[in-house]
């Protein structure tokens, strides 16, 4: 567990190991950037292809390369992923052996104003806000056509045979990054999350569990416990900041 407060926003992430798996492919990042400002991602190295721990690994570096005190925070973060990239690429240039290694990732700069985000891959940013949530990113996956067109629901999609298949991963080809920003306000919750804990905690269960714990430390850990009770076979890491009244 990793717990951080800095001007108004706390904030807490932890990582636990899918069952089935002997070792963990999700990193995660809470860094305070200056006064202001907090840095949060997960990443989750792809499951079955070599060295997703590693892929994983070298996207988190990447954004804990960004300094403090820049002003184009979503040019920072996509810079970061794309550094990151070529690491991923280098890796793989020198040892085929490592070919399919890549990773996801879903980053943030958090202020009590703003935030500002930048994504690729299949882990997600939610807004909660008057205890409704809301899924900012889009995966990039396979079935996502599907579900933009109607032919397939969100809900069928997370069974579907082919939900772990992704059309962008850092470390792919031609792989994009979606960025934007919004502003924040008190009382706001954002997370971050791997798949792991989407797929088996439905967004009713995520905000009752949000709104109802006491800080977000203890949001986080029932988060994950659930996931757990729900025979999560993937990793799963949770990312949660509240923005609060400081006055």
């Amino acid at each position: 567990m990793v717990a951080v407060e800095c001007d108004g926003i706390a904030t807490s992430g932890q990582s636990f190991k899918g069952v089935d798996h002997t070792k963990n492919d999700d990193r995660f990042i809470i860094k305070v950037l200056d006064s202001e400002n907090i840095l949060m991602a997960v990443s989750d190295g792809m499951g079955g292809h070599p060295a997703g721990d590693i892929a994983a690994e070298d996207v988190i570096s990447s954004l804990d390369l960004i300094a403090a005190g820049t002003e184009n925070r979503i040019l920072n973060i996509v810079s970061a992923i794309d550094r990151a990239d070529r690491t991923i690429q280098n890796r793989v240039r020198k040892d085929l052996i490592l070919e399919g290694m890549g990773a996801t990732i879903t980053a943030a700069i958090l202020s009590r104003r703003k935030i500002w985000w930048a994504h690729v891959g299949d882990s997600r940013l939610y807004l909660l806000r008057n205890r409704l949530i809301r899924q900012i990113t889009k995966d990039h996956s396979f079935l996502q056509d599907f579900i933009d067109s109607g032919e397939l629901s969100d809900k069928d999609a997370l069974s579907h045979p082919m939900a772990h298949v992704l059309d962008q991963c850092v470390g792919c080809l031609d792989a994009g990054a979606d960025c934007g920003s919004f502003d924040i306000v008190s009382g706001d919750f954002i997370l971050l999350s791997t798949d792991g804990l989407y797929r088996v905690v439905s967004d009713q269960e995520i905000g009752s569990i949000i709104y109802s714990s006491r800080d977000v430390c203890h949001s986080v850990e029932d988060l994950l416990s659930l996931a757990t009770e729900n025979s999560a076979s993937d990793d799963t890491t949770a990312v949660l900041a509240h923005v609060y009244d400081t006055i």
